[in-house]
């Protein structure tokens, strides 16, 4: 939902962004959907034989990819603790889940004006990484970066990668070094 926040505010108050880092985002309704298995997890109610840190993991193993649920279940474990830290709202959760249900910005993506980095993993299950290919394709000053064999949660999976495209754009963009580019770079 922050993707959307920000392609909002970007076209609202372009005079106010000189960059915008649009990362494992989505442009609405018109977007392709995520996947079965993430509409299955997402739309499941929590299950009475687990408890909350284990119902929590279940759910978020789907936003990451296969490999890093294999290779690295303490560290999920890990940030579900870190998470259950903050109590979950259900009306904000239903409030949230009706603005993403009802948000459409795929028309007016080519209003963005600002340098626009999109970041997106390959193996993202939630939401579809073709998303990322079509908003590269409508912003009009954007550059597309694919993190290979990275889920939804890229930033926390390929941290250091992640973290060094970031530092690049805004160097980049704080030079008047950034260039757009049609298609994607694959790291």
């Amino acid at each position: 939902m922050g993707g959307m926040i920000a392609m909002h505010f970007a076209v609202k108050h372009d005079k106010r962004v000189k960059g915008l880092i649009l990362g494992e985002t989505n442009f609405g309704t018109s977007s392709l959907p995520p996947s079965q298995e993430a509409l299955n997890v997402l739309l499941r109610p929590p299950s009475p034989e687990l408890d909350r840190k284990r119902s929590l993991i279940e759910r978020m193993k789907v936003a990451f990819s296969d490999d890093f649920v294999r290779n690295n279940m303490a560290k999920i474990e890990q940030l579900a603790e870190l998470r259950m830290q903050f109590e979950e709202d259900p009306e904000a959760y239903k409030s949230q889940l009706a603005a993403v249900l009802t948000f459409d910005f795929k028309d007016r993506l080519k209003d963005i004006r600002s340098p626009t980095l999109i970041v997106t993993g390959d193996q993202d299950k939630v939401v579809n990484p073709v998303n990322s290919y079509i908003m590269n394709q409508l912003i009009p000053n954007s550059k597309l970066v694919i993190l290979k064999g990275a889920g939804h949660l890229a930033i926390i999976e390929r941290s250091k990668d992640y973290n060094q495209l970031v530092l690049n754009f805004i160097r980049e963009v704080s030079s008047g070094a950034f260039k757009p580019m049609k298609g994607p770079v694959v790291i």
